[in-house]
């Protein structure tokens, strides 16, 4: 049997673990990651299927039972190599918050969160109050604090119009408004509290 004839299988492998170590390696630029595996999807689909009608040919035109097997075991070797790359991909895309990812850079909006002050007023981690309310699954919340507004319009007004609208129990003015940061920043900061979700 010719290697040549797995080429096609084999390079979908291949695409399919690059597509998953860019994600699982990514340094923070999570949209560029999710935006990459959408991309790669498409092309990998058509590698796939591409190369199992090639195999599917070359079985139905094996002249003996010996090469019809070693097809066989070939094909059975390369589709469990293909099924553990696909398993990698989905872990990795799980990993990336998609609505993050469409909003900003996650990784940026973390960075902005501590030098703007922001951490020394709002707890990410716990429901420990310092100054501000906490922050801690304000992703989950988000959606249903302010009727009319989604997640990313309320995040978004919190951050430039911040006595819009003050959670209960607190006082309005004493969070500044940060609305002379620039737009990419804006979006990265909602992005990274699109990311507080557990």
């Amino acid at each position: 049997m010719k290697k040549t004839r797995w080429t096609p299988l084999l390079m979908a492998f291949v695409l399919i673990g690059s597509m998953g170590l860019a994600a699982c390696d990514d340094d923070g630029d999570i949209g560029d990651a999710a935006q990459e595996i959408r991309e790669n999807a498409t092309s990998v689909a058509d590698e796939i299927q591409e190369a199992a009608t090639t195999v599917a040919d070359e079985i139905s035109e094996a002249e003996n039972s010996e090469e019809l097997q070693e097809l066989q075991e070939g094909a059975e070797q390369v589709g469990e190599e293909i099924q553990e790359g696909a398993e990698a991909v989905a872990t990795a895309a799980g990993n990336v918050d998609v609505d993050s990812a469409l909003v900003g850079n996650a990784g940026h909006g973390e960075e902005l969160f501590t030098s703007q002050g922001c951490a020394g007023c709002h707890s990410t981690t716990t429901d420990e109050v310092v100054v501000g309310p906490t922050l801690k699954n304000v992703a989950d919340r988000a959606d249903d604090t302010v009727p009319d507004q989604d997640a990313v319009e309320y995040l978004r007004q919190s951050i430039t119009q911040p006595d819009a609208y003050v959670v209960p129990g607190f006082q309005p003015g004493v969070m500044p408004s940060f609305a002379n940061l620039s737009e990419t920043d804006i979006n990265d900061l909602v992005a990274f509290l699109l990311t507080l979700d557990e």
